[in-house]
């Protein structure tokens, strides 16, 4: 069902900056690689020239092999490309922050200021044959969240407490020395940035997550679930199981597979496990005050 695949899903000029005209001269564009092109005709010509010489020579040797590529060489080249270009932006993402940091050192004022640095949900660089993100699986459910807090928090310290983005408002206002109003969800991560160490135990004993687009890009189910240290399950909401008329799960023991390759949701000796997981979750959906649940994509998948 997900269009994410890397060999398959992929496109040339959307995704890897690859003319598709001159690789498929009599082909119609697919409708991503034209918005592609039509952003790019919104660039000034120079910058525009400047981003076609980066790539140029590369990909003229694509041009001039690519006939006699077979699937798995042509595959194996849209990797490289895609992997070099996620690895390349979380370089200059990296070299980004270090200017700021510099620059807060050079004005005198680190001692005195917070730097918190956090994105969007992880990238997908193959694992599973995946580009992209959206899944629960923990290529994509992790976030990067790293803290500069000069006299408060030690430099090298790392901390396996499971936190949230909606941690991160409480987290600012008591920083601020703001009252957190009663109703936000979320906790306060400073205490365990004082001390990650004592702290790890009594923070979140599972997470929540959400994901809500079955009919959106790349056509992943919706699901939902949660994730101790040691296990996760995953509920789609719309994939049906055709037995129970119930929604498909499925359960990972992470301490055993961490790269979530074995579902152990019908698994008898993890039977237990499942029970009170499904039921922590439920407590998760009703301390998030979240709506009764109604399918809207249904699918019913095989047994």
């Amino acid at each position: 069902m997900q269009r994410m695949q890397i060999d398959r899903d992929l496109s040339w000029d959307y995704d890897l900056k690859v003319p598709a005209r001159s690789l498929f001269p009599d082909q119609a564009i697919r409708p991503q690689d034209q918005w592609m092109l039509n952003e790019l005709a919104r660039l000034p010509a120079d910058t525009r020239d400047i981003l076609n010489d980066a790539y140029r020579s590369e990909n003229e040797a694509l041009f001039a092999q690519f006939s006699s590529m077979d699937a798995h060489a042509q595959t194996s080249w849209k990797f490289q490309r895609y992997a070099k270009d996620y690895l390349r932006t979380a370089q200059g993402v990296d070299d980004s922050v270090g200017g700021i940091l510099s620059e807060l050192d050079r004005l005198g004022v680190s001692d005195n200021t917070i730097v918190i640095y956090t994105s969007d949900q992880g990238w997908f660089l193959g694992e599973h044959g995946w580009f992209d993100k959206r899944w629960m699986y923990e290529e994509s459910f992790r976030m990067p969240l790293v803290v500069r807090w000069p006299g408060t928090v030690k430099a090298g310290v790392t901390s396996q407490a499971l936190v949230q983005n909606i941690d991160f408002a409480p987290t600012f206002l008591e920083a601020a020395g703001v009252p957190i109003p009663a109703d936000m969800q979320g906790k306060s991560m400073l205490a365990l940035l004082r001390d990650a160490g004592v702290e790890r135990e009594r923070f979140h004993d599972a997470v929540y997550y959400r994901f809500e687009e079955s009919k959106g890009p790349h056509t992943v189910p919706r699901h939902e679930g949660l994730a101790t240290s040691k296990y996760k399950l995953i509920r789609f909401v719309d994939l049906l199981d055709p037995a129970t008329s119930q929604a498909t799960v499925e359960l990972y023991d992470l301490e055993l597979d961490a790269d979530e390759m074995t579902n152990r949701a019908d698994d008898p000796a993890f039977a237990e496990v499942r029970a009170q997981l499904l039921a922590r979750l439920d407590a998760l959906r009703a301390e998030y005050q979240l709506p009764a649940e109604a399918p809207t994509n249904s699918a019913v998948i095989a047994p």
